[in-house]
């Protein structure tokens, strides 16, 4: 008599395409718990826009070195993977400042437009004609970005303008890190760039750190935690959407993706009790609209794997 376990047992219906959409749903959401968390860890008095910056990044790059045990070597190491490290370090550290002086649903809208800002990038380098559509979409991401924007008082005029200049300041590093990123890759595969870049920020936190270390040693238990988790939502986040582009390719994935501000919005109401106008959840959506109109292909490829 055969084992049980040597059975072998077919569904009817084959589900490796849906395994793609599934991958993408699980990248969406703990890439969306990110900012949520951050917002949590803004609020615990143990940590600060440092401690979050700083050692997510070094936590980062120790769960990526224990889990993917990368084959790290001197000759890929150069001033532009140092400078990918640093620019994507910024990126982290300018998001927690506009998270704190801002709301979640508003830092979410406006770094949602970095494909718009890349694309707008890519076309001065590239000397290539602006199309109608881009352009169409990219005054309707933005008009969608000034609805979600709001003030009242000047107080807290003051503070949301810092969180946007700061979330600005964001998608500007996330611009030129993205488009750095596309150069490197070119001469090394991106597996080894994204390790590399990890531990870059990784290195340069931990001497950050040794300069500063009362103030990780004033972190909570409670603290700990919140960075830990953080961690693994970025680390899973990453490691989830390259699954599914590598599944269901990277038109379907990042057509997906379009939707994070709106998840970032739903988490953000649920667990941080944020409240949005109808005004702000209309401009969430039109915002998105506007980045899906100058990311749309006229043709979608049918291969799983671009």
């Amino acid at each position: 008599m055969k084992p049980l376990l040597n059975k072998k047992y077919y569904l009817p219906v084959d589900i490796t395409p849906y395994v793609g959409y599934l991958f993408v749903i699980l990248s969406l959401m703990t890439g969306s718990l990110k900012p949520v968390l951050i917002q949590m860890g803004l609020l615990n008095k143990s940590l600060s826009v440092f401690s979050l910056t700083v050692i997510v990044a070094i936590l980062t790059a120790l769960i990526v070195i224990l889990l993917k045990k990368p084959d790290f070597q001197k000759k890929h190491i150069d001033l532009e993977v140092i400078l990918a490290g640093v620019l994507l370090l910024l990126n982290g550290f300018f998001t927690i400042i506009a998270i704190k002086y801002s709301s979640v649903i508003m830092v979410a809208a406006i770094i949602a437009t970095t494909p718009l800002i890349i694309g707008l990038h890519q076309s001065f380098i590239d000397k290539k004609t602006i199309s109608v559509r881009f352009v169409i979409g990219f005054f309707i991401a933005f008009t969608g970005v000034l609805l979600v924007i709001r003030f009242s008082g000047v107080e807290q005029l003051f503070m949301n303008l810092t969180g946007v200049f700061f979330a600005f300041a964001a998608v500007l590093c996330s611009d030129i890190y993205r488009i750095l990123l596309q150069k490197l890759t070119v001469k090394i595969s991106s597996s080894i760039v994204s390790n590399y870049v990890l531990l870059v920020g990784g290195v340069v936190c931990f001497f950050l750190m040794l300069f500063n270390i009362d103030v990780v040693m004033a972190i909570s238990p409670s603290g700990w935690i919140i960075l830990i988790v953080i961690s693994l939502c970025a680390m899973f986040a990453n490691l989830f959407f390259v699954k599914a582009i590598k599944e269901i390719g990277a038109v379907y994935t990042s057509t997906i993706y379009i939707t994070k501000p709106a998840v970032i919005l739903f988490l953000a109401m649920i667990f941080l009790m944020e409240k949005a106008s109808i005004i702000q959840v209309a401009g969430i959506f039109i915002m998105m609209c506007g980045v899906f109109i100058t990311e749309a292909k006229t043709k979608c490829p049918q291969s799983r794997a671009e």
